[in-house]
């Protein structure tokens, strides 16, 4: 049987991501509505080195947020809810002036102005809140007033959670398996709100625990066990798990009407701000014949892993990825992988810095290796791909384990490299805080704020700071 040309491209492209150490997981790829790939590349539990199979479950983050959006459509097709209603109406704890203006639909597309939970410097991802506890958590200042502006918001996906199983006195495991997930025969593809992951935890599901791909990533000790998390704290914005089999059939359904009308899949792929629309980012484009195409997209991560989907329409061409090493070259990947489906010439993959640099943390030659990048930058470029984020998250694991000189050094060459971003600064602030050193800090903080005003981490910071230099001597 001869093999597909683009899929023999896909599959060397993602060998040699393997290679490389930039991808551990499972693709499938498929062309015309037709699967070309589907294959596992790598490991499954980085101590017991049991290879991967492609039928392995993974924690797929976001993507959680398009079964979110489609369970709120179908319980709006049902006459239970309707997503124009403000939340208050269904939930009582927000019928304040603060948040009733607030409407169900704005919470699907970001637009509600509620702060993401996820990014309070309090949350703990391995605390299973209670109902009480998070709704009393999660009640902040709203970024801005509901429907002007976009915010990415985790907040907005577990509120929709909450409204689903009020609504109907259920479960959300038991909305999604019984409206979703067993209509389309996914039947490794779940919410289990008692499984708890990571080195230290004593109550993983063996039901579970048994098929899911065991989460890794790079720190600076070396490669290491995911962070444990209390799946209840992602719950309806983050805490699912499926296959790429499994997501290819909740693709192959959204073109029909098999699970949801046309009228809810309208709902569900119009974008409102900032191309988002309802648990998908949706962006419309031209071909070579002139002829208009949409692209739906959305990643998630969660430290252990990292998901993407991307599908093309009308060509039903999708791009599935499930990475159990947390690649952060995965959105690269992604990109690589739809040149060879579109025949576009498919560019080198370069790994990240960050790859490099948790390695000589491990090392302990990080100061060496920064120095050298410092002074060799345009060689470094040539091999390695340079981003703001890869590179503060090692200065972040560093400052964490109080290595202050070394994530310093860090923080340092990132402000060289991007001295125009505000997000740079408020990360050396957080580092001068955390080292007592409050008048630097304050400083960064304000260079942070000038260039963004809307830096609500650097204004809480500042406030912080005041409190510190002001507080009395014991």
């Amino acid at each position: 049987m001869v093999k597909n040309p683009k899929a023999i491209v896909i599959d060397s492209l993602l060998s040699q991501c393997y290679d490389q150490g930039i991808f551990n997981g499972v693709a499938l790829v498929a062309d015309e509505g037709a699967v070309i790939l589907h294959k596992s590349y790598g490991i499954a539990d980085f101590k017991s080195q049991t290879p991967l199979e492609r039928s392995d479950r993974f924690y797929i983050g976001s993507l959680t947020k398009q079964f979110t959006s489609a369970l709120i459509l179908l319980l709006q097709e049902q006459g239970l809810i309707n997503i124009s209603d403000a939340i208050s109406k269904h939930l009582s704890e927000f019928d304040h002036p603060e948040y009733n203006r607030i409407t169900i639909h704005q919470l699907l597309t970001h637009t509600s102005g509620l702060a993401n939970y996820t990014s309070f410097p309090d949350f703990d991802r391995s605390k299973d809140y209670s109902e009480s506890e998070f709704l009393a958590f999660i009640k902040r200042p709203l970024l801005f007033e509901p429907g002007s502006s976009w915010s990415y918001s985790n907040t907005a996906y577990y509120i929709l959670g909450l409204i689903a199983q009020k609504t109907c006195n259920k479960t959300y495991s038991e909305l999604l398996a019984e409206m979703i997930f067993d209509p389309l025969k996914m039947h490794n593809t779940a919410y289990e709100k008692a499984w708890l992951y990571g080195p230290d935890s004593s109550n993983a599901s063996d039901a579970a625990d048994s098929k899911v791909a065991k989460g890794f990533l790079n720190t600076i000790d070396g490669l290491s066990p995911m962070p444990t998390y209390s799946l209840s704290s992602l719950f309806s914005s983050g805490g699912i798990y499926s296959t790429a089999e499994n997501l290819f059939k909740w693709n192959q359904a959204l073109y029909t009407n098999q699970l949801l009308s046309n009228a809810s899949k309208s709902i569900l792929f119009t974008p409102v701000k900032n191309d988002y629309a309802c648990g998908w980012y949706v962006k419309k484009g031209f071909d070579d014949e002139g002829e208009i195409y949409e692209r739906h997209f959305h990643g998630g991560m969660i430290k252990g892993y990292h998901a993407f989907i991307l599908r093309r329409i009308p060509s039903k061409q999708v791009v599935i990825l499930l990475d159990n090493s947390y690649s952060q070259e995965l959105q690269t990947i992604k990109n690589r992988i739809w040149s060879a489906l579109i025949e576009e010439q498919v560019k080198e993959i370069k790994p990240k810095l960050s790859k490099l640099l948790f390695e000589a943390c491990g090392e302990n030659t990080i100061l060496e290796l920064s120095d050298s990048i410092s002074n060799n930058i345009e060689v470094f470029e040539q091999q390695f791909t340079f981003e703001e984020f890869d590179i503060n998250a090692v200065a972040y694991r560093l400052m964490e384990a109080e290595r202050f000189l070394e994530a310093d050094e860090i923080f340092k060459l990132n402000i060289a490299l991007y001295p125009e971003s505000w997000n740079v600064y408020d990360s050396m602030g957080e580092l001068r805080f955390k080292q007592g050193k409050f008048l630097e800090s304050e400083e960064l903080y304000k260079k942070s704020l000038k260039i963004n005003p809307n830096n609500i981490s650097a204004k809480n910071a500042l406030e912080a700071i005041k409190l510190m230099m002001h507080a009395p001597k014991k």
